[in-house]
């Protein structure tokens, strides 16, 4: 379902038991003069969310001091579906799960994987599989709308 980055927010800031995980398109992308693993981290820190490192964002992430924990997104998918919850990321199993810097297709194929209380897509193409998406949208108003989450976030 497509929403808009208040409502994203609000999701951010209410929701429990919240995992970030970062796509290889963290550090890759560059939106507006940041890498998109910049927006990701800024969005973990106001948030108060640790962050599943796939790919290899984890440096970027250690240098703003964000809780984070390198990690292989398939690895994430075993975990979500074990029995019991053994990631020392998060203390109990995340009920959102938040995804920024992936592939549409790889990312269709983990949610078909997942099951989840809620998904929420901080990337720039709508996705029917999560229950929370960003309309599709190019590159500057992927910005915009990234920075109106962190504007958001920031708001007390």
């Amino acid at each position: 379902m497509t929403s808009t980055a208040v409502e994203i927010a609000k999701c951010l800031k209410e929701d429990k038991n919240i995992l970030l995980l970062t796509g290889a398109l963290c550090d890759n992308m560059e939106i507006g003069g940041k890498r998109l693993v910049e927006y990701a981290g800024e969005i973990a820190e106001l948030a108060g969310i640790p962050v599943a490192a796939t790919g290899n964002t984890i440096a970027a992430l250690v240098e703003r001091d964000i809780k984070t924990k390198k990690v292989f997104a398939g690895n994430v998918i075993n975990y979500m579906r074990a029995e019991k919850w053994e990631d020392p990321i998060a203390p109990e199993r995340p009920e959102t799960l938040v995804f920024i810097g992936y592939y549409p297709s790889f990312l269709n194929m983990m949610l078909s994987s997942l099951k989840v209380k809620k998904t929420i897509c901080l990337d720039n193409v709508a996705l029917e599989e999560v229950t929370l998406s960003p309309p599709d949208m190019n590159i500057d108003d992927w910005e915009k709308f990234l920075n109106e989450i962190i504007n958001e976030l920031k708001k007390k």
